[in-house]
């Protein structure tokens, strides 16, 4: 007998390994016992990361039926009766200010103020406004509403010889801008 007693020792020549074996009183005495079973319970989808996906892929579809739906169609361009009309119209009192929003950029809004000196009532003014830096080149070109009494409503139309104020915003002017009041010119006027 070897280094094991009551086992049975066999060498293999090929790889000088030895096995040992328990010998027959011990593998008569000793009961068969199944491998050991792993206390293995079934593996379960994470709810949470279920939810994550689902909340995920109802966020990007939202955003996509948003980007790729047609915005409103542009107004249609001024009639000659608009561009008659135009003279009738009067902005003044243009004056520019400066405010910090929430996340800390900063706005800039153009207040001034539209009269109808016609007889005829505005139900939409949209204006192009150009910025321009210190060398008069032009660094935006933007436009905006300054009545919108047409689908969707706005603001109320402007009766013939009424006055009313108005604010434009602004939170994209590029820093090479000369802190001016904008040059306006008319995109969009429809009359009733």
């Amino acid at each position: 007998m070897g280094i094991c007693e009551g086992n049975e020792e066999s060498r293999d020549s090929r790889n000088n390994l030895m096995t040992v074996q328990p010998s027959n009183q011990q593998r008569e005495s000793a009961p068969a016992q199944p491998p050991a079973l792993k206390n293995k319970e079934p593996k379960e989808f994470p709810v949470a990361l279920a939810a994550g996906a689902a909340f995920l892929a109802i966020a990007l579809g939202v955003m996509a039926f948003i980007a790729t739906r047609p915005g409103p169609p542009p107004p249609p361009p001024p009639s000659q009766e608009a561009y008659d009309y135009l003279g009738k119209l009067t902005i003044s009192d243009i004056q520019l200010s400066a405010a910090e929003n929430m996340l800390g950029h900063e706005m800039v809004y153009v207040d001034a103020k539209v009269q109808n000196n016609g007889d005829k009532t505005v139900t939409t003014l949209r204006l192009r406004l150009y910025f321009y830096d210190y060398s008069s080149k032009l660094v935006l070109r933007e436009e905006q509403d300054v009545i919108q009494a047409t689908s969707p409503p706005s603001s109320p139309p402007l009766a013939p010889g009424e006055t009313r104020d108005f604010q434009l915003r602004f939170d994209t002017l590029p820093p090479t801008w000369n802190k001016q009041p904008p040059q306006f010119q008319l995109v969009s006027l429809q009359l009733q």
